[in-house]
């Protein structure tokens, strides 16, 4: 295996070892695109998938029309899309030039969220059960399928 390989696997396992299983939702305040604040934890008492993204970020774009397919398909699941660090023009600018009109698309100027849970780089999905525990994270684009597996063997299948 090649030296990349290795930092890369490295760094996936640090990443996830900063943010173990188990760990609840970081108690922090986003801000909708109406600037009104909620705070994750209002997402808790159902299982909840935060998706960190940013529009600069290609792997992100890709997948935003999946998740919101799967935020359709799985009203059960609250989905919040929370951005790293843009403004509330620049995404909604993305949002409208895209289609991607969808519930909980939050901002994290400070990237509070990315810093709380060890995570280094978009996108990353976070999986928490209906208690917000962390189930699972996921880095890197989701496919279709891949996010179908993960809904289905974390959450269970309608």
């Amino acid at each position: 295996m090649g030296e990349g390989h290795f930092v890369f696997f490295g760094g996936s396992a640090l990443n996830h070892a900063l943010t173990p299983v188990g760990v609840p939702v970081p108690t922090i305040e986003v801000r909708r695109l109406d600037n009104t604040t909620v705070p994750l934890s209002a997402f808790v008492g159902r299982p909840l998938i935060i998706n960190l993204w940013a529009t600069w970020c290609p792997p992100c774009r890709r997948e935003m029309p999946v998740l919101k397919a799967a935020q359709l398909a799985h009203p059960e699941i609250h989905f919040v899309f929370a951005n790293q660090g843009e403004s509330a023009a620049t995404v909604q600018s993305y949002l409208d030039a895209n289609g991607l009109q969808m519930p909980n698309i939050v901002l994290d100027p400070a990237k509070q969220v990315s810093a709380r849970t060890g995570s280094s780089g978009y996108p990353t999905t976070l999986f928490y059960d209906a208690q917000g525990r962390l189930y699972k994270r996921h880095m890197g684009e989701l496919s279709r399928a891949t996010l179908t597996e993960k809904i289905d063997s974390f959450f269970g299948s309608r």
